[in-house]
């Protein structure tokens, strides 16, 4: 009996000592993920103080700009002007004196018109109408398979 108890006492005892060597294991794991975790999250903050943005001072050469606004119009204009009949057509007023004031276009080109339009306005006030030509004159034909603007000529 004396046997049976010993071996279960060596066996409590190692079970015992087990248990003791894997929660010191955990504890030193446990301090130096916590280190770690310190030291990357202060690396972090300290790339981010560095590369916090400056500011900075631009000079927008507004002639360019305009430019750049006029190109993408133009090739809008272009991509969109043929159609198959006049119902497919619209005139849109641009309101700038580089893309001949009133367009017309398809319906396609027209609604991508209006948001570039809508887009380079947005939050800023709309521009005066430097055009003498109305819309209210003008009308959109198909012809030759292409929007056109076409006057309307009225008799008094």
């Amino acid at each position: 009996m004396y046997k049976w108890l010993t071996i279960m006492g060596i066996v409590c005892f190692g079970f015992v000592v087990v248990l003791l060597s894997l929660g010191y294991a955990l504890k030193e794991n446990e301090a130096a993920t916590t280190a770690l975790k310190n030291k990357l999250n202060q690396e972090k903050l300290n790339a981010t103080e560095q590369s916090s943005p400056k500011a900075q001072l631009t000079f927008v050469d507004k002639d360019k700009v305009n430019l750049d606004k006029l190109t993408r119009y133009k090739n809008i204009i272009v991509k969109n002007v043929t159609c198959v009949n006049s119902a497919q057509c619209v005139l849109i007023d641009t309101k700038e004196v580089g893309l001949n004031c009133v367009v017309a276009v398809n319906t396609i080109g027209a609604s991508l018109l209006m948001k570039e339009l809508r887009k380079d306005f947005e939050g800023k006030s709309i521009p005066q109408n430097n055009c003498d030509v109305q819309a209210k004159n003008l009308t959109q034909v198909c012809a030759q398979n292409m929007c056109q603007v076409e006057a309307l000529i009225t008799e008094k």
